[in-house]
């Protein structure tokens, strides 16, 4: 038997674009309100698509072929919106990060059991959030790793809990972001 296509319901989504001013949505110079369109499309997903988050990809193919939008729009968009790096990552995560640039496993344990000048103080969030996110993902995609689980086939929702769980919570010090799952 076939079974129906049924699309994905997103009960978040649902609330948080209930949720929008009507007033501040990206209206184009064609009348197409970029929000209705992700939200709309979004209802028809049989699978996750970034619009089902209301993330716009500007290069994403998908918003032509479905004709959610124009060549033109998708133009205008790019035009009112271009991508600039407003900051850089600060120095002291940079030099963080390179603190475990290693050739192998064991020299990088060795790296993650060294004690910072950060660990030292007590936490606090807005202070070391950032540093304490890089330890704990260091230390679990090696678990991972060494596990020989990513040598197997794995269902989705296995690669959401252990391969993106920890890019999911790279912005929890952040209370305006919440991940829809």
């Amino acid at each position: 038997m076939i079974q129906e296509h049924i699309p994905k319901e997103h009960p978040d989504n649902t609330a948080s674009f209930e949720s929008l001013n009507d007033e501040k949505k990206w209206k184009l110079s064609t009348g197409t309100i970029v929000e209705d369109v992700l939200y709309n499309f979004s209802k028809r997903c049989i699978v996750d698509h970034p619009a089902c988050s209301m993330i716009l990809d500007l290069d994403d193919t998908t918003y032509v072929k479905e004709k959610l939008f124009t060549i033109q729009e998708i133009d205008e968009m790019k035009k009112e919106t271009p991508m600039n790096v407003t900051s850089r990552i600060p120095q002291d995560l940079v030099d963080y990060i390179n603190h475990f640039n290693c050739d192998n496993l064991k020299d990088l344990r060795t790296r993650l059991a060294d004690t910072q000048d950060w660990e030292k103080e007590e936490y606090d969030m807005n202070k070391h959030h950032d540093l304490d996110w890089i330890k704990h993902t260091i230390y679990s995609y090696i678990r991972l790793y060494e596990s020989g689980e990513l040598n197997t086939a794995q269902k989705e929702q296995w690669y959401n809990k252990h391969v993106w769980l920890p890019i999911d919570t790279v912005f929890d010090d952040i209370n305006s972001i919440h991940i829809v799952a």
